[in-house]
């Protein structure tokens, strides 16, 4: 109960600190992975995504480039020669502010960026060139297309593999954002599982604490309870004994009395009074047993009485319960009759004074509970024992009296227990026998 009472304690306080723990590594786990995934989106925003956009418009206006230097092999008319030369403006503008962006923000590889507006710059010379070619007349179609093969494509096919090399980076930085996303994603869910499954069991485990708690109260409550009304019944059965005891230590007395009246009528019988006090001293010794367990209390609500190994004679034993308990029967004038068996052993070794009071006991309430006029029978015998040198010995007690009820013999051998109905109430007794 003591071990259970402390788990009861320290658990609930382990699992608090457990939780604490808990939570304080997913709160910082949770931070960093907002910092770290903060710090890459800016990263990512203020340079990869960008460049990879401005890598991506660079290539498509080279490709314009290319696609314009070889318009004039269909046809060199001024206006064409110069819709190329204001495509190639329009180009130009475009292109230079992305090189630009992409000189300061490709921080990764700045050389290639360099590379890339440095090529564009001998491009675009090239293609000035290109454009004053085509408007001279002298120059052939072979000739310009002999500078667009061996010019103006080569160096467009340099920038644009320079080109898709940024691009490939930027889109490599973009796409690592979204795995750096995805991981710690991962690892935030990961933790807030791993937190609800702790906050879970904890939960079941206080609430199974809980019940065992209230169960635990409930069953000390009853406890409580089912000792308060022992207490109260062991306390009403004492007072009911204490004022009512009179009638066990009465039998003994009342043949006392009678037996020392008889002997002082017959002093001149030596014999007659040899009887009356051998009658006398087995009353008395009756009586000093009665008085020894009032005043040993202990002794009869525990259950612990010593029995003594006594060497006595069975037929003496036997009338001396008769000589007691035969002046209650004539005082109600009942027939008291006694039927003994064959006896072998007249000699026994016992407790004679716990035999002597049982018997008693017995014999007395039957004629206590016999109605006047009626009989008692007390009936004796003798028969082997499973037990080596011991021999069983039978006592039975039969009356014309009111009898017991089924319901009041379980409670039979319980302390100061008596069935009280309307005629016992009139009948004084406390239940000690």
């Amino acid at each position: 109960m003591k071990q259970n009472a402390n788990a009861s304690v320290w658990l609930p306080r382990a699992i608090a600190v457990i939780l604490a723990a808990l939570m304080t590594l997913f709160f910082a786990i949770t931070i960093n992975n907002m910092m770290t995934l903060g710090a890459e989106t800016d990263r990512t925003k203020n340079g990869p995504y960008p460049v990879s956009v401005a890598a991506g418009r660079v290539e498509t206006l080279l490709v314009q480039c290319r696609t314009l230097a070889d318009r004039p092999l269909f046809t060199r008319t001024d206006s064409a020669i110069n819709d190329i030369e204001r495509s190639y403006a329009v180009a130009d503008a475009d292109l230079r502010e992305k090189l630009s962006f992409m000189a300061t923000a490709h921080e990764s590889d700045p050389e290639a960026a360099r590379k890339l507006e440095q090529g564009y710059e001998s491009l675009d010379v090239a293609q000035r060139e290109y454009v004053a070619l085509c408007r001279n007349a002298d120059v052939t179609d072979e000739e310009i297309e002999a500078y667009v093969d061996g010019i103006i494509d080569p160096a467009v096919e340099e920038l644009l593999r320079i080109d898709a090399g940024i691009l490939d980076e930027s889109t490599e930085s973009v796409e690592q954002l979204y795995g750096i996303v995805k991981e710690r994603g991962r690892q935030t869910v990961g933790w807030a599982v791993v937190l609800m499954a702790g906050v879970t069991v904890s939960l079941a485990v206080y609430l199974t604490l809980m019940y065992r708690n209230r169960m635990r109260e409930g069953r000390l409550k009853a406890d409580l309870q089912e000792a308060l009304a022992l207490a109260q019944s062991a306390s009403a059965a004492k007072s009911q004994f204490l004022s009512n005891m009179s009638h066990d230590i009465r039998t003994p007395m009342n043949a006392i009395v009678g037996l020392t009246a008889i002997a002082k009528t017959h002093l001149h019988e030596p014999d007659r009074i040899a009887a009356c006090l051998d009658r006398i001293q087995s009353s008395s010794r009756h009586l000093l047993s009665l008085i020894n367990d009032v005043l040993d209390m202990g002794k009869i609500e525990s259950g612990k009485i010593v029995l003594n190994e006594d060497r006595f004679s069975f037929p003496e034993f036997v009338n001396g319960v008769i000589a007691i308990v035969q002046p209650q029967a004539r005082a109600k004038n009942l027939s008291l009759d006694i039927t003994v068996g064959t006896i072998q052993q007249e000699t026994v070794i016992g407790d004679s004074m716990r035999m002597n009071q049982a018997l008693i006991n017995l014999v007395s309430n039957a004629l206590k509970y016999t109605p006047d006029g009626g009989s008692v029978r007390l009936s004796l015998s003798e028969g082997p024992s499973r037990r080596p040198g011991c021999r069983d010995y039978r006592f039975v007690v039969q009356d014309t009296g009111l009898g017991m009820s089924p319901e009041f013999i379980e409670r039979l051998f319980d302390p100061f227990e008596r069935e009280e109905s309307d005629m016992t109430e009139r009948i004084e007794g406390t239940g000690l026998g």
